[in-house]
This record gives structure tokens, C-alpha cells and sequence, in this order.
């Protein structure tokens, strides 16, 4: 008898075809590259019919988009959708339309490994489950690595040519200068503006008196319009923007490209004896307080929960020298009226210190992290050992030895209004646990994908800060008609009347309370969380101004956030907008 093989049915693959264009290529032809590689990949995508491959609806294209860069529109919604399981295979034209970075193309060829995703190429005929299609493409991808790297460098060839010759070599024009055909043209109002500065620090020698004369005379940076229509610019002067102009050499006379300053053909709005006097002052101020001023342990490694980087500001009030860590805004905390955050530079540093001592000296969460680096036996039973000695030695090292130890430990710290993320560099710990105390640590380890960490989670209520003004989002009452509802304001009041009695009775307990006042303890309880309820909601109830959903039951069984804006959210409260105030500059 013959048995037969019978054919199973492939199982469904969902390809999702990625495209992308250059931005310094057009994208205005009848059919244009875009359309030329989805139609392309759509057909390669058919002819894989008997595999079980299947176009996905969405389309994944970004238009004038550079590949250096993984920042890219489309990319990231074709990163999410892999992680919700929504694609199978990646099939893309060319090899350098998903990315000209090796580092980059590694990264995506990890995440496609973790969530079990093909990635097919159908010009350079491979995919990655093949041993030999992984070498070609790294080869492929190391070449187009190579061109954009040439590119870069012919890039700034040109523009130390342009700076030779005493051209404009790229970029925005300074306040003061409009750009015509490669040559900085004087301005003349904002030509003033430039003079007057520099005269005013002359005479002062003090950066914020001359930010004061630019605030009361309203001089404002230089104003843009895009080529879309976008303006920006025109915002006033402050500190560091005066700053930038007092260092500014294109003023003298000088194009500066790559850090070096070269003749420029263009008109100079102050003389030479000018920019001298001033280089002058500002070289002895920068000098003087390089000596007052001590740096601190965690600069460099600090960024807030947004990823922006905070910097240290230090402040002389009282005699006394303040430093705390500030974000640096940038255009997307602007954009989304994200407010900076603030914490006390001592303050953190002992946090950081005392949360890394703890972890030395509790032996269980140590062993931990040495187990999972592979460490058994008498080094791991050595190590355990010698973890409360180096815990008592960085309460006695010097700043500048806790800084290196500190800084070869610890990738980042990101801070948060509720808590500190210390990162620290596992591999590291028995490097540090097995170091004399010496001079200073080094760091042994490079930073890679593949480098283990530990996070050491630091909760901190009150530590940090928002850099803004508070100002309480409850607006004036208008003669609108009200439902005035007597349970939920009589809720209200009964919660607040709980709270005085913790505060009057504290020889009692919750529960006795409760009892005293005949009700049970988790009723009790729940009404004292009321208390944390946003002031807009309470002036809204008490107005009679409520959602019409909100009930008594609602309110009082609630699971209740302290976030204020989730509150409004899960009752049906309306949001309120940011609360915005002037930030000074320094």
C-alpha cells in the first residue's frame, strides 16, 4: 500500500511592508519611490501566497524622513504594533530604507527576535532566519553605514570651505544679521539691539543687570517663518540668551565652524577692542567661580522622568550657596506645557548614597544580583563578605573619590514626584566589592544592549518639585442655574468633619473614633480619603456644579488616585488647563 503526504494549509503570516524616502529627495512625482517600494513589496508579498502571507492593512511610510535615526513616525507605529503581536513578518524594499545605523539595525533585529518576527529584504535577496542572509545583511548594512558616514564627512568639508572663505556655513543667522546668498547682511534695528548689550555688560559686568535692561527695553530674539508657515522666535531676551550673544564671535568679525574661528567677509557690529574687553570679564567670571565653586558628585548622570537632562543651578541667597538639580526644558516640554522639575542636589546625593549602602549591606538582594551575573561558591561567599566594608567606606570618602565610584556604578538617575530610579551597572559590583579603596575607581565595562542592569527604586514623596508657582485651579462661580445635590455636599462636609476629629482626638485611634461617632471604621476610613479630593471638584460640588452621573455611592466607594487630573477623569470632571507661570532663566 502507498501512503500519500497529505499537504497541510500554511499557516497565516500578517506582513507589514515598511517604506521610506529621504528628506532631501522629492516626493512630488506621478509615482514616486514611496509608491514604487509598496508596490513593489505588495507583489513579493503575493508571490509568498502558498507560505501564508498576507498584507496587513496598515500602511507604514515615512516621506522625507533620514535614516540615521530611528525617530521616525511610521517606524515607532510599526514597532508598537510588533509588540502587540499584530505583525509576523517585515518586508522592506532595501536594507538601508529601514536604517543606515549598524547600532540601530541591531537594535530592531533584537526586537524582531524577541516577539519571533522575519524580516525580509526582496532586493538583496534574504531574511533573517537564514544563517547566511544575517551575514550578508550585516555586510550590506556596514556598507550603508560607510556611505553615511562619507556623507557626513563631505558635509563638513563643505562647510570648513565655506568658513575659509568667510561665508556663512550653515544654520539659522545670529540676532543681528539676515542671511542673503550665503552672507551674514546687517540688520540695523536688530543691530542696535546686539550694541547695546554688549556696551551695557561693559559698563555693568554683570549678566543679569544687562538681562534687566533687555526686559525693560523688550528686546526679543530674532522672529522665523518656516517654509511651512511656522513662526517662531520673537520671545524676550533673558539670561542665557544674553548670554549666547556675549559669547558669540560672529560679532567681531569671525565665522566660527568646528570650534575654530576663521575671517569672515561680513560687516562686524563691534569693534575688536570691544570684543576683547568683554572676553575679558567674561573669562575672569568664569574663572573665579570655577574656583568657589565645588562640583557635585551625581552631575551628569541626572534626568527627569520626561528623559530631559537636569543640570546643576546654584544660587547665593543669604550668604549661603544652593544647588539643586534643574531640567533643562527643550521643545517638546514647551510644546506640551510639561513643567521642569527641581530637587536639592545634597538632598538626592543622599538618597543615592544611602539607597547603594543599603543594598550592601542587605546581603539577600547583593547575592541576588551576583547569582544572576553567574557568581557561586567562595567568590560569591568573599564578595558577601566584604559588602558591609565598602558600605562603611563611602560614608568616608572624599567628593572626588565618591564621584568616580559613583559615576562607574550608575548608568543614569531619573527622578520622578514620587520616586528615584538609581540604574546602576551590575557587572560593576564585583569590580567595586573587590577594590582596595585606592585613588580612584574605574569602570571596567563598556555600555551595550546586552549589559546587565539593577534599578534601585528610591520612593521620595516631597523631594521633588515642580518649578512652577502654585496656583489652585478653581474658578469664580457664574450665575448659571446649579443642581445642588444634598447627599454629595453633606458627603463632603461629613469628611471634613472626620478629619477635624483626627486632629482633635489624637490620643484616640481611627477605630475608636469611628466608634465614638457611631459609624463603622472602614466607613470611617473612606471618608477620610475625601479629604484628597482636587479643590475643583469640592468647590464643584459644593456648587452644585457636579457631573450628572456623580452619585454618593460614586464618590464614597471609590478607588480615589491622589493624582488630581485622574480624579477629574474617572468622576467626569472637566480638565483644567496647565498651570503656567514666568520661569526665570539664569
Amino acid at each position: 500500500m502507498t501512503l500519500v503526504a497529505e499537504e497541510l494549509p500554511a499557516a497565516q503570516k500578517r506582513c507589514a511592508i515598511y517604506t521610506r524616502r529621504s528628506a532631501e529627495h522629492p516626493l512630488t512625482q506621478e509615482f514616486n519611490s514611496l509608491e514604487a517600494q509598496q508596490a513593489m513589496c505588495s507583489a513579493y508579498i503575493d508571490s509568498q501566497r502558498h507560505k501564508g502571507w498576507r498584507k496587513v492593512d496598515r500602511v507604514y511610510e515615512d516621506a522625507a524622513q533620514s535614516g540615521r535615526t530611528l525617530e521616525r513616525p511610521a517606524m515607532q507605529e510599526l514597532l508598537a504594533d510588533i509588540e502587540r503581536g499584530r505583525v509576523d513578518v517585515v518586508v522592506v524594499y532595501k536594507l538601508d530604507r529601514l536604517s543606515r545605523s549598524l547600532l540601530d539595525f541591531v537594535a530592531l533585529i533584537e526586537v524582531f527576535d524577541r516577539y519571533g518576527v522575519s524580516f525580509v529584504c526582496i532586493t538583496q535577496n534574504f531574511d533573517t532566519a537564514d544563517s547566511l542572509g544575517r551575514l550578508v545583511m550585516n555586510v550590506l548594512l556596514t556598507f550603508a553605514q560607510f556611505e553615511r558616514e562619507m556623507t557626513g564627512d563631505r558635509i563638513r568639508d563643505k562647510r570648513r570651505a565655506m568658513a575659509l572663505k568667510g561665508l556663512w556655513s550653515g544654520g539659522r543667522p545670529p540676532i543681528g544679521y539676515d542671511l542673503v546668498d550665503h552672507h551674514l547682511v546687517p540688520s540695523p534695528a536688530e543691530a542696535a539691539v546686539v550694541r547695546d548689550i554688549y556696551e551695557a555688560f561693559l559698563r555693568s559686568g554683570n549678566l543679569r543687570d544687562v538681562a534687566r535692561m533687555c526686559t525693560r527695553r523688550d528686546y526679543r530674539s530674532k522672529s522665523r517663518v518656516s517654509a511651512r508657515g511656522a513662526f517662531s522666535g520673537g520671545v524676550p531676551l533673558r539670561a542665557a540668551s544674553v548670554r549666547k550673544i556675549l559669547m558669540n564671535r560672529v560679532y567681531a568679525g569671525y565665522i566660527v565652524c568646528s570650534g575654530r574661528a576663521y575671517r569672515g567677509v561680513h560687516e562686524p557690529l563691534i569693534s575688536e577692542e570691544l570684543w576683547d574687553a568683554v572676553t575679558a570679564i567674561r573669562q575672569q567670571q568664569i574663572a573665579e567661580r570655577r574656583n568657589v565653586t565645588v562640583r557635585e558628585v551625581l552631575e551628569g548622570l541626572v534626568y527627569d522622568c520626561f528623559g530631559r537632562g537636569m543640570s546643576v543651578n546654584r544660587q547665593q541667597k543669604g550668604g549661603k550657596l544652593h544647588c539643586h538639580f534643574r531640567s533643562n526644558q527643550n521643545e517638546w516640554g514647551e510644546r506640551h506645557s510639561v513643567k521642569r522639575m527641581r530637587v536639592s542636589a545634597r538632598e538626592l546625593e543622599q538618597l543615592v548614597i544611602s539607597a547603594i549602602q543599603e543594598l550592601l549591606q542587605g546581603r539577600e538582594r547583593l547575592r541576588a544580583i551576583l547569582v544572576d551575573m553567574g557568581r557561586s561558591g567562595h567568590a560569591l561567599r568573599m564578595a558577601c563578605r566584604a559588602a558591609p566594608v565598602l558600605s562603611r567606606r563611602l560614608a568616608a570618602m572624599s567628593r572626588d573619590q565618591l564621584r568616580s565610584v559613583l559615576h562607574a556604578l550608575i548608568s543614569h538617575i531619573e527622578v520622578s514626584r514620587e520616586r528615584v530610579k538609581v540604574v546602576t551597572r551590575a557587572l560593576e559590583y564585583e569590580h567595586l566589592l573587590n577594590w582596595n579603596a585606592v585613588g580612584h575607581f574605574r569602570r571596567r565595562t563598556e555600555d551595550t544592549l546586552q549589559a546587565p542592569r539593577h534599578v534601585i527604586d528610591i520612593p521620595c514623596a516631597g523631594a521633588i518639585r515642580l518649578e512652577r508657582y502654585v496656583r489652585l485651579p478653581i474658578a469664580a462661580r457664574n450665575a448659571q442655574t446649579y443642581r445642588i445635590n444634598k447627599s454629595l455636599r453633606k458627603l463632603i462636609s461629613d469628611a471634613q468633619s472626620a478629619w477635624a476629629a483626627i486632629t482633635e482626638h489624637r490620643e484616640l485611634s481611627p477605630a475608636e473614633i469611628a466608634q465614638k461617632s457611631n459609624m463603622s471604621q472602614s466607613y470611617f476610613m473612606r471618608l477620610l480619603r475625601l479629604n484628597y479630593l482636587a479643590p475643583d471638584i469640592v468647590t464643584s460640588i459644593l456648587d452644585g456644579a457636579q457631573p450628572k452621573g456623580l452619585t454618593r455611592r460614586a464618590l464614597i466607594d471609590a478607588n480615589l488616585p491622589l493624582d488630581w487630573a485622574l480624579q477629574r477623569k474617572l468622576f467626569g470632571f472637566p480638565e483644567q488647563p496647565p498651570m503656567r507661570t514666568a520661569e526665570q532663566s539664569y
